[in-house]
This record gives structure tokens, sequence and C-alpha cells, in this order.
């Protein structure tokens, strides 16, 4: 930039007193040019930085005294209203299939001023330039209602500013001014012969360093000239091949992922203690290096400016938008609203309940889903309040009326929310939307610079929907626009900054000559680019439109260009890098040509290949001497899969991975230690026969019978796996269960009243009746998310019905049943005490569905399953000690009921579910089933006396739907390790007999 500056230089000495006017792309691109000016010890005199729009503006500004000029978003906005209007008057033909999404309007914007500033309007119509003609009049059409709009509301755009600036503005008032271009700037058309009246007068094009063996792109205009007033530098032949460039001085690393690629880079500036203000890091493509910056950033306390600002989703207003907006599309969920309070971007008054309390209250409410619930929810649990506080004593009134305060102010501030939404779609309700966003903007928690920018950039954006979008057709639409226009905006953009690291593209690089410049992301899928063509505007049609038109086909060449061109011009030390790995797509990366380049110039060697220059860039973990990152140390880990060099002694600090890998360790040994189950705190502790505090259950010793290390976690250390929350659904199995189980109990307590025995014909409608109201019942509580899962569910529900009366008609006669859920050792009742062979009992506690009394006073035992009988096979009686329901129910029956032993004949379980077809498995409860039954008891109540808690030792069975896979990592374990560590201990050896009880 040394000749930029110096004519720079010269042109303020020559006109200090004149108005200069430096013409840019972009505000920012001025500032960095006039930076690099006094950062080399100049003044600024006189000196106005300006768009070519920005003059054009300016000149008419003296002419007309209010311009309405159309801004991008406008135009979009517009775009869609003319699209919807001719496709619903049946005017287009080639673009009528088409969705008009937010996307398509501001392509088809973009598009009609690229055909504006060619030169055409609709009357003076380039038809020919089209391959299908369907295309060309559909584009006619819209651009004549474009013009249309224009010209009824007095709107201009660019086109229009730069027609009226030529036709109207005299040349002679243009001759107060020195205008300075920058020397890579393009223009279009009518753009063209405004600047060529610039160029008339007092201009200058300032100076660039050349590139080599590449052409310049056609369309800069400038370029040429610009580069005939510039020495090369060292970089202007980084593509020839016969030049020497032994001077460059620049750096090259590869590094496995884009995250340890930033990490390094990090790593090298603080490691030489380089001020960031020094610094720029350019990026091939904008994600996921800028949001990983960000968080870093954050993180580290990392001074950053972002040369194309931040998505808005990572402020407080962006992600209360994102998550309203989820609200709305899952039709007001109340789990919805929950997660969008759980992000933290509300902002209260004091005098509000706590985001802990509102978030209690909404569940407490059972809301479900639509909105209308919420205040009839809310209602119901005012009105509910007030009757407990007439009941209650005077001592909980306090309580009671603080509760009855909080929901009312809930109530109300839903009611002030939902007051702006119409009933039905349409009718206002855009606007209703529309106002509702602005609402809850207020309550936005704004804790940064970007939460303030955010916030006011959203309500702007919704100012102009509301002012210039027309009312969308549907919902679906309606959200469709609200996330392409306000979730897309990007803000907090800047120029580099005194004490900041900048960070941006690569196509921002040319005036940015900081002492320390950082390329990242070189790889070949990244750079140069892919080429994709617009399909409103092929390359052919630009090309025929308008010679300077950009074409998609040459971006991989132009992106070429501009980073050769800022490498020539920098003065800089450079360092470049690329990830070798992609992990989105889990394989390798390739370094991009250029990298490549880089690299065989570095070592001068034209022959170097990729694989040579992995083996001497790929960086290694750096965690032992710098703790920039630990997350990469632990990647690199996974990576090499060698744990032999870490240090434990370097690792103080981190005491639970210490713990951690101590446990790898001994996992590693023969010995059966405490990280695979081993409890010191065994027998009197652990044991049910000599605690009499413990009361198992059928469910806990099948677990232990299945995988003792499970019954460890879950039942010893109280650990709980997170419960998945499938949202297309709309009961959870336990729930349905419950509803099943009522239905049948109420049928049976029905038909009991008249002696009836079950009879699918006189009484499946007497069941249907119960089954629907029951749904009805639960449904009010517990709200389906979806209507179409509630409708598939409330189907299977009735044709379990249907399953279950036919196969109670068919195996019940004699049977009659006698207690429904029969609780024992739950809810205050006592518990039963299961005696064993050694004069030794425990307490058993559960709940038996179904009990029927036959006339021979024996008993059975009915158990409802809603899963398949697929595991409960007749030669598997007790499957290895993982079925014990059957015999433990039987033995806890004849203890409550004081029954002599095999009075209880047998327990059967019935699956009466669409999975299962009514099935049966008959479990008979004789003097063998007593004595195995005992047995695998004894020895299941041995190992917890001992305090050994094994994994299973059968993968394929126990395994594959279990929660707790990624904790035991039983899978890492061969068998002869598995079996050596089992060998020799007695109590696990008693326990894996119990697998011979089939």
């Amino acid at each position: 930039m040394k000749s930029l500056i110096q004519t720079l230089k010269e042109i303020c000495t020559s006109y200090p007193l004149s108005e200069k006017v430096l013409i840019v792309d972009h505000y920012r691109t001025g500032e960095q040019i006039l930076h690099e000016f006094i950062n080399t010890g100049h003044c600024v005199i006189n000196i106005k930085i300006h768009t070519i729009q920005d003059i054009a503006i300016k000149f008419l500004s003296q002419k007309f005294i209010q311009i309405k000029f159309i801004t991008p978003t406008i135009g979009s906005i517009l775009m869609t209203s003319i699209i919807k209007t001719l496709k619903d008057k049946q005017k287009l033909h080639y673009f009528h299939l088409l969705e008009t999404t937010p996307s398509l309007s501001m392509t088809m914007y973009k598009t009609i001023q690229e055909i504006r500033l060619s030169g055409y309007s609709s009357t003076h119509f380039p038809r020919d330039i089209f391959k299908m003609k369907d295309k060309a009049s559909d584009l006619q059409k819209i651009l004549y209602e474009y013009e249309r709009i224009l010209e009824k509301n007095s709107y201009w755009d660019e086109t229009k500013a730069f027609l009226k600036v030529i036709e109207q503005v005299d040349i002679v008032e243009m001759d107060k001014c020195i205008f300075l271009f920058q020397p890579n700037l393009s223009f279009i058309g009518i753009e063209e012969q405004f600047v060529s009246m610039l160029l008339s007068k007092n201009s200058y094009i300032l100076p660039i360093a050349p590139v080599y063996e590449i052409t310049p792109p056609a369309r800069f205009a400038f370029i040429r000239d610009a580069h005939g007033k510039d020495q090369p530098s060292d970089f202007s032949y980084l593509l020839s091949n016969n030049h020497h460039l032994g001077n460059i001085d620049f750096e090259l690393f590869a590094s496995h992922t884009e995250e340890e690629e930033i990490n390094e880079m990090l790593r090298r500036i603080m490691q030489k203690e380089i001020p960031f203000d020094t610094c720029a890091c350019f990026y091939s493509q904008q994600e996921p290096y800028q949001m990983m910056m960000y968080q870093l950033s954050e993180k580290m306390k990392i001074p950053v400016t972002f040369g194309e600002g931040l998505p808005i989703t990572v402020t407080n207003p962006g992600k209360m938008i994102l998550e309203i907006l989820q609200w709305f599309k899952q039709d007001f969920s109340a789990p919805s609203f929950l997660n969008l309070l759980q992000e933290g971007v509300f902002d209260f008054d004091a005098e509000s309940p706590s985001i802990l309390s509102i978030t209690r209250m909404i569940r407490n409410s059972e809301i479900g889903t639509g909105k209308e619930r919420y205040l009839q929810k809310l209602q119901v649990k005012i009105h509910e309040l007030k009757e407990e506080l007439n009941r209650d004593s005077e001592e909980h009134h306090f309580s009671i009326e603080k509760k009855i305060a909080e929901y009312t102010w809930l109530y109300q501030w839903f009611e002030t929310l939902f007051q702006f939404i119409p009933s039905h779609y349409g009718g206002g309700k855009w606007k209703g939307y529309l106002d509702l966003l602005d609402f809850i903007l207020e309550f936005a928690k704004i804790q940064s610079v970007y939460d303030k920018l955010s916030k006011d950039a959203l309500v702007e954006q919704i100012q102009l929907l509301r002012s210039f979008a027309t009312e969308p057709n549907s919902q679906k639409e309606m959200l469709s626009i609200l996330e392409e226009y306000l979730l897309t905006i990007r803000i907090g953009a800047s120029g580099p900054k005194s004490g900041s690291l900048h960070f941006t593209s690569f196509q921002q690089a040319l005036f940015i000559n900081r002492k320390n410049l950082y390329y990242i992301g070189f790889d070949n899928q990244r750079f140069p680019g892919k080429v994709k063509e617009n399909p409103l505007l092929l390359d052919d049609e630009r090309k025929a439109l308008c010679a300077n038109l950009p074409l998609h086909r040459e971006k991989a060449k132009e992106n070429i260009f501009h980073i050769l061109q800022a490498l020539a011009c920098s003065t800089g030390r450079l360092t470049i890098s690329y990830p070798v790995f992609n992990q989105q797509e889990n394989r390798l990366n390739t370094p991009s040509h250029f990298f490549l380049t880089c690299y065989r110039i570095l070592i001068n060697n034209s022959e170097a290949n990729n694989e040579q220059l992995i083996g001497n860039l790929l960086i290694k973990s750096h965690f032992e001497t710098d703790k920039i990152n630990q997350k990469e140390w632990w990647q690199s880990l996974i990576n090499y899969g060698n744990h032999s060099h870490i240090s434990l002694e370097k690792l103080e600090g981190l005491k639970y991975f210490v713990k951690g890998y101590r446990a790898i360790e001994k996992r590693s040994t023969i010995n059966f230690t405490e990280y695979e189950g081993k409890v010191n705190a065994g027998g009197y502790v652990l044991d049910p026969r000599k605690n009499r505090n413990i009361r198992l259950s059928s469910s806990r010793l099948e677990k232990l019978a299945t995988c003792p290390y499970k019954y460890f976690l879950e039942d010893i250390l109280q650990i709980a796996p997170a419960e998945p929350v499938n949202q297309n659904k709309w009961l959870d199995g336990k729930t349905r269960g419950i509803l099943l189980h009522e239905i049948f109990e109420q049928f049976y307590k029905t038909i009991l009243v008249t002696g009836d025995k079950p009879s699918y014909e006189k009484h499946i409608d007497m069941l249907i009746t119960i089954a629907k109201e029951k749904i009805d019942y639960f449904k009010e509580r517990i709200f389906p998310d979806c209507s179409i899962s509630f409708e598939e569910e409330m189907n299977e529900i009735i044709e379990s019905c249907h399953i279950f009366l036919k196969s109670e008609e068919e195996h019940t006669w004699g049977n009659v049943p006698a207690y429904f859920e029969y609780v024992f050792g739950l809810d205050g009742n006592p518990p039963a005490k299961i005696h064993l062979n050694n004069s030794e009992s425990f307490f058993l506690s559960g709940k038996i569905d179904r009990v029927d009394k036959q006339e021979d006073m024996n008993y059975v035992i009915i158990d409802y399953k809603t899963g398949s009988a697929r595991e409960y096979s007749l030669n598997k009686f007790f499957n290895g000690g993982r079925h014990l329901q059957h015999f433990l129910y039987a033995k806890a029956l004849e203890n409550q009921f004081n029954l002599y032993e095999g009075q209880v004949i047998n327990s059967t379980y019935l699956f009466p579910t669409t999975k299962g077809l009514g099935e049966r498995r008959v479990r008979l409860q004789d003097s063998t089933a007593s004595e195995n039954g005992l047995e695998i008891t004894e020895r299941l109540l041995d190992l917890l006396k001992a305090g050994y808690f094994p994994m299973t030792d059968d993968i394929k069975k126990d395994c594959r739907y279990c929660t707790f896979q990624h904790v035991c990592k039983r899978n890492s374990y061969s068998e002869e390790q598995y079996e050596e560590k089992m060998r020799h201990v007695k109590a696990i050896n008693r326990w894996m007999g119990v697998r011979a009880y089939e």
C-alpha cells in the first residue's frame, strides 16, 4: 500500500483546502484506507468517504426535497407482494409453481436491480437474451409492476437515482470536488455512465500492487490503471514459475479441526506476546469460523471486532425471537415456552415472579398446547388456590395468597400477550403477531452492546414489515417471512479497532495492513469456492445483458485474484492454515491449490505433494506447555489413541480427569475393582435380610439379576438417566399403561355389579365408551402437542380394548376379579414379608394389577403388559432371573392373605395391546417354581450382602436398550478380560449361576 499512501499524500499536499471525496464500495473500506494513511504519520484534511450511490444522492438532494430510497429489505418485501399478486391473477407461467419465499423475493429483487442497472426497463426489455421465453415474459411483468410501484409511491432505487443525476445535474457542479477512486471498484451499465462523468473532472484512481500470471476480472474497470501506478511485491509473483520468491516471510500450518486451527492462531499470538490490535484474521468461509471465534472470545475475554458482524441469534433479543417463533410453530406448546424461559433472555421487573416460579406455575398448570389453554388452565389454578385458601388454616394463608398473586400476574401477562392475536388466522393477525413481537422485546435482557444493537435492529425491521409487507396467506408463510427477515439480521459489523483482533472474510483483507495477518480455512472445499449459478439470471444471460455483471462461473477465479491482490499489498507477517478433517462429513480435507503452492514455495520444492504437506505441517497437542484451550488436547487423545504420553503430575489441576484416568488404569487389570461395581459397604447396609429399612420390589430384583451394575447406578448411587422427550408422542409408556389399567378396572367394576361375565358382543360398546371418557380425562390433563399422533394413539388404545375384551371372554370363565391395583408396601400399606429357605426374610413392595378368585378359593394373578410377548415365551419361566415378578407376587399374596403355599395357582402375563395381540403367558406357581424362585432370590441377596455389582454377562440381550452404555462401557471389555475379572469372586459366581434357571 506504499504507493497508495504516497498518492494520497501528494493529493492532500496539492489540494489541502479542496473537498476530496474518497469513493469506495463500502464505508468501512474508506475508513480502513484513511486509517492506514493516518498510521503512516499523515493528516486527513477535507477527505470525505462516500459510495458511488452516496454521490448520486448527494447531487440529487440539491434538486429534490425528499427522496424515499428503497433498501434491499423493502425491495424484497415489495417483490413478495408483486409475485403473489401476479400468481393470484395467474399471470405468471415460468415462476407460477415456485413458493413465494423471502429468499426467492430477495433474489428476484437483486435480479430486477441488475436488469435496471444494465439500462433496461419493462418497455425496453431484452427478451431475446433469455433461453426460456416464459421466464423472459414473467421477468418483464414483474419489472413492470415494480416500476409501477416506484412511480405510484414516489420511491427511488439506485437506477432511478443514477438516471436522474445523469439527466439533471449540471456537470459544472462536480468541479468543486476532487474524486479519489478505490482501485478495485466495479460498476454496471448506468453506474458506469455516472462514473465516467466523475472521471472527466478532477479524479484519481488510487494505485495498487499488481498480480502476475492471473488476468484481473474484466468487470474491475480500474484495476489495470491502478496496477500501472504501483510497484510489485514478492507476492505479486506467487503464481509465477520464473521468479525467485525467497524474500517472502510467511508461515504455514495444518490443524485437525477448525476449532484447533483458531486455537493455534491464538496460541501463536499469545506465546509471542503480540498485541491483538496488530493482528487480523481472514477466513475463507464465514461458518463455522465466525461462531467459534465469537464463543472463544466471550469465554476467554479476547477483544475482537467482526468485519461481517454477528448473527442476531447470538444475542438475548435474537435468541428470544428465535424461541418465540418456535413457540408459534409448535402451536404455543408449554414445553416450547419453557425452553424460551430457560434461555435466560427475559428481564421482568422486580415485582414479577422469578423465572423459576413462572416455570413451576406453567408446569403445574398442565397447559399442553394451544394459546387458549394458557388462560383457561391458569384461571383453574387461581380458582383452586382460592378454594384452598378458604379451607386451609390461617397459618398457611400467607403462602397461598403469594401463590395466588403470582398466578394472577402470570395470567395477566399472558392475557396482554395474547390480546394481539385474533382467534383465527387472517383479518389482521399478521399485524397482531408483529405487535406481539414488539411487546415481548420490551422484556428482553440487555447485557451487552450487542444486545442493544440487536434489539434496535429487530424493532426497526418489525416496523419495516409493518409498513410494507402485505398480509401473508397462511401462518406457515407468515412464520417463514418472520424467520427470514428477523433471524438473518447481522449486527455489530465493524472495521479494525484499537486494542482488538480483527476477524473478517479474506475478501475484505485488501486494505487491512496490520503487522500480523492470519488466513484460515484454506482447504479445497472452501477455497476458491464452488460454482453455483443464479437460476433467475444464468451466466450466459448475464453476459448478454451487461458486460460487467458478475458471472458465477468466474467467482472462484475472482476469489483467487482477491487473495493474491491482498497478499501483494500486505507488508505484515503472514500465517496461512487449513483443517485436515471435515467433522460434519467425517472425511479428510485436501489443501487448496493455493495452500499447496505456498507450501511448495516455502520448502522450495515444486514437486511436493499433499502427503508430505500434512506430515510436515500438522500440529500436535500443546496441552502440557500451553493451556490456551484444553478441549483440543482431549481431541488429540481421540486422534492419536495413545495415552502413554500423559504425565499425571502435570495435570494436578484436573482432579476429575486424573480420577478418570486412574479408573481406566484399574479397569484394565484382571481384578474386580470399585470402578466396576465393588462396594466396600456391603453386609448389613445393603442386604435387606439384615437391614429392615430396605424394601425391595420385583422390578429391582429383576434389574439386579439382569445387570447388577445398572442396579448399582440406579438404586445405590441414585443416578437417573435423562428422560427422552418425544414431541410427536402424546403419552409416554408409563402413562399409557396407567390409562389402560384404569379403563380395564372401571370396566370390570361396572360389570361385576350386575354379575356379568365379559362378553365381546354385549360389552364392547360399554368398554369403548369407558375408554373414550378416560382418554378425554387424560387429554384434559396432558394436552397432545400433535393432533395426528393423538389420533393414532387413541385408535391404538381403542384397538387394545377390543383385544382385551376378546381375550377376557375366552379365558376368564370360572374366575372372578376380586382386587384391582392391589398395593403392598406403598402408600402407607404394610409390605409383604417374603420367607426364604434358611428362615430369613425380607420385605417386598409392589402393586398387582388384578387378583382373580376361583370357585375353589384359589387365586390367579393377572399382570398387564403393554409391550410384546416375545421375551415371555413358555421356555423362559425365569429367563435367567430376568422374570421374577410372577413368583414374587405369588409369594407376596400368600403372605398378605395368609394363604398356604400353592393357593396362588398361577401368575399370568396378559398382553392386551396391538403389540401383544391378547396373548397370555401363564406361570404355574407349583413347588418347583417356589423352590427355584427362592434359590434365585437368595443368590441375588447374597450379591447385595457381598457388595459386588458386576456388569451383565450377556451384551446382546441386556445392553441393547440400556441408557447407561456410555457409563459402564461394557463393550470395551473383551470376553477373556470379563471372564478373568469375574472368576475369583464367589458371590459373582453364585449370581452367574442364576442364568441356569430358564
